[in-house]
């Protein structure tokens, strides 16, 4: 029974975290909506923190594809990269569901602005930010994005892909079409005609 609870309050989390993010989540709010007391959120958690680790090491080991793709991605450079990294994202999107809002809470992790840095370090997560900016880097290098500044165009992808995972999420009872993104990584490459 209480492994079964404190599940409970993991998945429930999941989807708090991914849809209202970090900050704006109290205590409070999580017990209401996990429809439990404090004491009994306390007897299962130390802290919100706590919790949030709980969601991403359970749901990194139930989404381990997501994290196996993203070590993929680390072994190949440039284009071949990116390309790769199109792919996972359109996947991703398309199944929406657990592996979506995984992926989403490393925006909630990286962006809270209530979790200092040394706290933040010791969050569970993945981090694709030095990913991104290492392809867009080598793509750039390769010619493919010759007037693009990476980060610049790593902030457009992940902003990009924040929106569209939210409005998924949020929405997940309409239909819903993946967006074409390589609509998006042409947009990046023909802007350096214009550049």
């Amino acid at each position: 029974m209480r492994d079964r609870r404190r599940e409970a309050i993991i998945r429930k989390s999941l989807r708090l975290f991914a849809y209202d993010g970090y900050d704006s989540l109290t205590i409070d709010g999580i017990a209401e909506a996990c429809h439990c007391s404090h004491g009994l959120f306390y007897y299962y958690f130390k802290s919100k923190e706590e919790l949030f680790n709980a969601v991403m090491e359970t749901y990194g080991r139930k989404c381990y594809k997501v994290s196996d793709e993203i070590g993929e991605i680390e072994k190949l450079h440039g284009l071949q990269a990116a390309e790769r990294i199109i792919k996972a994202t359109e996947l991703v999107l398309s199944v929406g569901g657990e592996p979506l809002m995984y992926c989403r809470l490393e925006e909630v992790r990286r962006s809270a602005s209530t979790i200092d840095e040394k706290t933040r370090a010791s969050l569970t997560g993945i981090d694709t930010l030095p990913l991104l900016t290492r392809v867009f880097r080598e793509c750039q290098a390769e010619g493919i994005l010759q007037n693009i500044d990476p980060e610049g165009a790593v902030r457009f992808f992940l902003d990009w892909f924040t929106g569209i995972s939210y409005r998924r999420i949020r929405f997940k009872g309409e239909k819903f079409e993946t967006p074409d993104i390589m609509r998006m990584f042409r947009l990046l490459k023909n802007s350096q005609r214009r550049g």
